[in-house]
């Protein structure tokens, strides 16, 4: 998926309704939901792989900071979810699916 699939430059948020915003901002929040599944879902798999052994790091954690400028704090937690949804497929499946988000704000909006 390319960033212009995501994003419309020509989308004027102001043009909106509050309902059509609320209702862009549930529908994007889904698809980011998926779109971060996925990427946990491979995250965990390279680090079943151990592929950042290949770039000379000493954890996948430390992988991350470097490669994906993310802090190590937040790498340690983004691979113990990766790994926690390999061990629960309903919770992995309703993740990317995006429903687990969109269900609670539907709810939350009604």
């Amino acid at each position: 998926m390319s960033i212009a699939a995501i994003f419309d430059p020509s989308d004027d948020a102001v043009a909106f309704s509050t309902a059509e915003l609320a209702g862009e901002l549930i529908q994007l929040s889904s698809r980011l939901a998926a779109m971060e599944a996925r990427w946990l879902s491979l995250l965990a798999e390279y680090d079943r792989r151990e592929g950042w052994r290949a770039d000379g790091q000493l954890s996948c954690v430390d992988w991350l900071v470097w490669r994906c400028g993310i802090r190590r704090s937040t790498a340690y937690d983004k691979l113990r979810v990766a790994h926690e949804l390999t061990r629960r497929p309903a919770v992995r499946e309703s993740f990317a699916a995006g429903r687990l988000f969109s269900s609670w704000a539907t709810r939350s909006l009604s």
